[in-house]
């Protein structure tokens, strides 16, 4: 059912409307998109509540000249209740803005496009759980979303997505657990009809799966620990051009120190090595296993970004790196060839 603008305030107060990781497999489909959205460039809830901030402009620049520039609100305990985009000519690009309750719970937002409002309400169990949202998305189309918890353990046992109605679900999530409440799998169904199953445990240590042999089955993970007492990772998927890939994952103290990716022949197709202090190094590798691409990020103590860099060589290399005052970032300079582009930001505070 598509909702016309003109008709909207008057189907709120009629009928008091409520509103609206995975993979590739589902089109990020069930990916909380909408708390997404709003987060802040700026720095986590915390900081802002901390920092009283009251309004955080930020705008980038080129040879002096505008090319966005955003405006972002926000209350008293560090939400967000207002953010504005505007293109180079200075007209509002995007304007969207958060409600939330008591307990700092969202429970709607609004986002205006041409002029037309279009609202999304948010709502929670007993225990502060987000169990549904519905709403309209920004063509107009209503959507909705349900996540059904089974009492036993609390935890998420259906996500279910709606078009049209609320009664009969596009697609939907079941999840199953073991025993100890650790995941056992999952099943993707669009509409009735079953299309994916992931299990979460595999048969055999790093064994690249024939994704062949099984229409259903196409992640697996498996947990170990080496001799270092290190947690090791074992996930098999499908890539987002449909090729079966293998991830490594190496953790250390509940945190990722190494994620190697090798393609179905057992190659190394990407290394994530992570600092122990913040950042990463991320290494890309052709079919001879010689590194073409690198991407490298540096955090400082407070886990703040400071510098980046992204490509090989210097015929493909970006820089960029940020400046902080006050403990809070005012300026961002990237670098690509000989191209120099500014993004500065600019506060006021309770």
């Amino acid at each position: 059912m598509k909702l016309l603008c003109g008709f909207f305030f008057s189907f709120i107060s009629l009928y008091g409307i409520a509103q609206q990781n995975i993979t590739i497999v589902t089109q990020n489909d069930f990916s909380n998109s909408s708390d997404r959205a709003y987060q802040p460039i700026i720095g986590n809830k915390e900081k802002i509540k901390l920092n009283q901030i009251k309004t955080a402009t930020t705008i980038q620049t080129y040879k002096g000249k505008m090319i966005w520039k955003k405006v972002e609100e926000f209350d008293t305990n560090g939400n967000m209740t207002r953010q504005m985009m505007f293109n180079s000519s200075g007209l509002t690009s995007s304007n969207i803005s958060w409600e939330y309750n008591l307990q700092n719970q969202l429970i709607s937002s609004t986002n205006i496009i041409s002029g037309c409002p279009r609202v999304t309400r948010y709502f929670y169990d007993q225990n502060g759980k987000r169990t549904e949202q519905r709403g309209y998305d920004v063509d107009g189309y209503y959507y909705g979303r349900k996540k059904i918890y089974d009492p036993s353990n609390n935890k998420i046992a259906s996500e279910l997505l709606f078009e049209v109605d609320s009664i009969n679900p596009i697609k939907k999530l079941d999840y199953f657990y073991y025993e100890d409440g650790s995941k056992k799998s999952m099943n993707y169904y669009v509409a009735d009809e079953l299309i994916y199953t992931w299990t979460f445990d595999c048969g055999e240590e790093g064994k690249i799966i024939d994704m062949k042999e099984s229409d259903t089955s196409l992640v697996c993970i498996r947990k170990e620990i080496d001799s270092n007492g290190r947690e090791i990772t074992w996930r098999h998927e499908i890539n987002s051009t449909g090729t079966p890939i293998k991830i490594k994952t190496i953790s250390e103290n509940g945190k990722s120190i190494i994620e190697t990716k090798y393609n179905s022949a057992d190659k190394i197709i990407s290394e994530m090595i992570y600092f122990k202090d913040g950042g990463y190094i991320l290494n890309y590798y052709d079919k001879k296993g010689r590194i073409y691409n690198s991407n490298e990020t540096i955090y400082n103590l407070n886990g703040e970004y400071i510098f980046s860099t992204f490509g090989f060589d210097s015929r493909h290399l970006q820089k960029s790196w940020s400046d902080y005052k006050d403990g809070l970032i005012s300026k961002t300079t990237t670098v690509t060839k000989k191209k120099v582009r500014t993004t500065e930001y600019s506060y006021t505070f309770n």
